[in-house]
């Protein structure tokens, strides 16, 4: 049984790394325009969504319920900035390449830490949110106690 769950895991990652990757296809979209002047690296914890050109109903859910789970529970706190990057633009490839981020990928940064919740929003976001939401809001408590 827990083989086929794995196996179940594993073909859903690999058909959603298929489908999320790079393209040439250039277009401006709502997420350059809320990453053209980043202040990277200037809080105590910053969430981000990496993603490419191209993306599949699972990247769209996964930047969703990070991106509101850390409005709804961080919104307030000055110490917490999330941050949607498309990595094959130009002014974002430096960011990428410091996380070795190729794929879609959702990454928590404190200082030199750094968490990634990539497979865990891609196995949890659409079909079980609530418990993406809760490692989420889970892992930035820890980084803000720390």
């Amino acid at each position: 049984m827990k083989k086929g769950i794995y196996l179940f895991f594993a073909v859903v990652m690999s058909l959603a790394l298929t489908a999320c990757g790079e393209s040439t296809e250039k277009k401006d979209t709502k997420a350059d325009k809320v990453a053209e002047a980043p202040d990277y690296g200037s809080h105590k914890v910053e969430v981000y969504y990496f993603h490419g050109d191209r993306r599949c109903p699972a990247c769209n859910n996964l930047e969703s319920v990070a991106q509101q789970t850390v409005s709804e529970e961080f919104g307030d706190n000055d110490d917490v900035r999330f941050y949607i990057v498309n990595f094959e633009r130009a002014h974002n490839r430096e960011l990428a390449q410091k996380y070795s981020v190729t794929f879609s990928a959702l990454l928590i940064v404190s200082g030199d830490d750094v968490i990634d919740l990539t497979l865990e929003g891609f196995q949890f976001a659409t079909a079980s949110p609530h418990l993406f939401r809760n490692e989420i809001i889970e892992v930035v408590n820890s980084f803000l106690e720390a």
